[in-house]
């Protein structure tokens, strides 16, 4: 069904839209359209694809198993409003915003589509809210797009991915505490300082433009990225648990951030970091992070593993990127209660026939 330079104001109502070689509906310079009650299932390419098509309404529609996106919506498709459709099983993305601002997303359920439920590409204040998403490889992925705003979604299996290159990609959003992932709540920092998150249930966190914070002891899985930090400095991120996430702690155009003792678990992508200045580990014999796909061995000991003699330290750097390097890979997961061997003080040794008597004095922890 193709509107191209048609009169604005078309009605699409009641319709089976399905098997088509390309898209199921095209509209293009054409406005102020209602599309609901619709099936559009099963066509090449789009279900619904809006060129240069503003102050469309498309609400109610069952949209399934297309073969690029549910619905796309490109080029200065401007104030459009996409609700209450169910927007299933495509074959990339569930909904596709690209260079289109000021539309409205809001209690659609997206599930199961191969690629983003929402992906915002270069489009700015847009609203998102009431969402039900699931089971897509990102839930919503907001690429260089300002000013988004994100409320009150659920996320099973799915969560929010920022991208971009400028501050404002990042610290310029609303993303408020009752969006749910996994039944925890998501947590969005920005333009704070020392933060204190220790402990928390955490659905998802995301920092953008911090300073001296601490997070600590939490422990996130099955969402878009476990911990999210841009453009943030002076921090430490300890002894959380980032298990079976697409992405596991990523690190964005930030510096001297420490990053040790987390068990990184079956990650997608278990780290990123574009900046080559912040620290994946502490210092010898403290090691860094425990790795699941860490194969090195624990043959060697000391400061520069030369040493004959395990230690429970990697005898290899493990290489999370270009920019990072984890210096000490633990072998196993940190154990908080168990200290690391330290040097005796004041070493002394007596020689006798046959033997050697050493007495030093223990260090203070």
């Amino acid at each position: 069904m193709r509107y191209q330079g048609y009169p604005n104001n078309n009605t699409i109502v009641n319709n089976d839209i399905i098997f088509n070689n390309r898209n199921g509906i095209y509209s293009w310079l054409s406005n102020d359209n209602y599309v609901t009650n619709n099936d559009i299932s099963s066509n090449g390419e789009c279900g619904v694809f809006l060129v240069t098509a503003s102050g469309d309404i498309i609400t109610g529609n069952r949209i399934l198993s297309n073969g690029v996106d549910g619905i796309w919506v490109e080029r200065d498709s401007n104030n459009n409003v996409i609700e209450n459709n169910d927007v299933l099983n495509n074959e990339e993305d569930g909904i596709n915003i690209w260079q289109s601002s000021d539309n409205i997303i809001v209690n659609n359920t997206v599930s199961s589509n191969g690629r983003h439920g929402i992906f915002l590409d270069s489009s700015n204040n847009c609203l998102m809210g009431n969402n039900s998403i699931s089971n897509n490889i990102d839930g919503i992925y907001v690429k260089e797009s300002p000013n988004t705003e994100i409320i009150n979604n659920d996320f099973i299996n799915d969560g929010v991915y920022l991208a971009g290159a400028e501050l404002e990609e990042f610290n310029s959003h609303t993303i408020s505490e009752d969006n749910m992932v996994n039944g925890n709540p998501l947590y969005y920092y920005s333009n704070s300082e020392d933060l204190n998150i220790n402990g928390t249930l955490v659905g998802e966190l995301i920092l953008a433009n911090c300073t001296n914070f601490i997070i600590n002891n939490l422990q996130i899985s099955n969402t878009d990225v476990g911990i999210e930090v841009a453009f943030s400095s002076n921090g430490g991120i300890s002894n959380n648990e980032i298990i079976d996430n697409n992405r596991g702690i990523c690190l964005y155009l930030s510096s001297n951030n420490k990053i040790y003792h987390n068990r990184i678990i079956h990650n997608t992508q278990q780290a990123f970091d574009d900046t080559n200045e912040n620290h994946w580990n502490d210092s010898f014999p403290f090691g860094g992070n425990y790795w699941s796909d860490y194969m090195g061995d624990d043959s060697f000991q000391g400061l520069n593993q030369e040493i004959p003699g395990s230690d429970g330290i990697g005898d290899t750097e493990y290489i999370i990127d270009a920019n990072g390097i984890d210096h000490y890979p633990l072998i196993e997961p940190w154990d908080s209660n168990k200290s690391p061997p330290y040097a005796p003080l004041n070493l002394r040794a007596t020689s006798g026939n046959t033997s050697i008597h050493l007495v030093w004095d223990p260090p203070s922890v």
